[in-house]
């Protein structure tokens, strides 16, 4: 059975969209259903007021040779969050374009949080930004676009 959608305004995006009646529960089982999030040992936190937050423990596992973050797990938990927010309105959405900034770096025992907002939705295209926190600390930023696919 198809999800039950209202139409709603995302507080965080500036567009209208069919969203779930209930997009944390969509949300949890979008990023449960992410075989790659969960090998990578990513937390689903939250959904709220159209942030998707994700979060990860940096173990020795996650460091490059120089025992920082591997700029690869930053750039996959901006993905999970992306790839969340951008398919928690119902309809599929594909990444058509994506960049990242790292700032900064993490370290094995460090939280790394990825919180994404939506930018722009429109009928066919929609904008996101994945910012990556060490604690209070900028290390990365993560923009995305997707194309949305119309149902047929």
């Amino acid at each position: 059975m198809a999800p039950s959608y209202a139409r709603t305004r995302r507080s965080a995006g500036w567009g209208w969209y069919s969203a779930p009646m209930d997009m944390t529960s969509r949300a949890a089982t979008l990023f449960n259903g992410d075989t790659y999030a969960q090998n990578l040992g990513a937390r689903f936190v939250s959904d709220t007021d159209g942030v998707i937050v994700i979060e990860l423990t940096v173990t020795d596992a996650h460091c490059n040779v120089h025992g920082t973050l591997h700029g690869a797990v930053s750039y996959g938990l901006a993905d999970i969050a992306f790839a969340i927010a951008s398919n928690v309105a119902g309809p599929q959405a594909v990444a058509i374009d994506v960049h990242m900034v790292y700032s900064g770096s993490a370290t094995a025992g460090d939280t790394i949080t990825a919180r994404c907002t939506e930018l722009r939705r429109g009928r066919s295209l929609a904008t996101y930004r994945s910012d990556i926190t060490a604690g209070d600390r900028l290390i990365g930023a993560f923009t995305g676009t997707v194309l949305i696919k119309q149902d047929t």
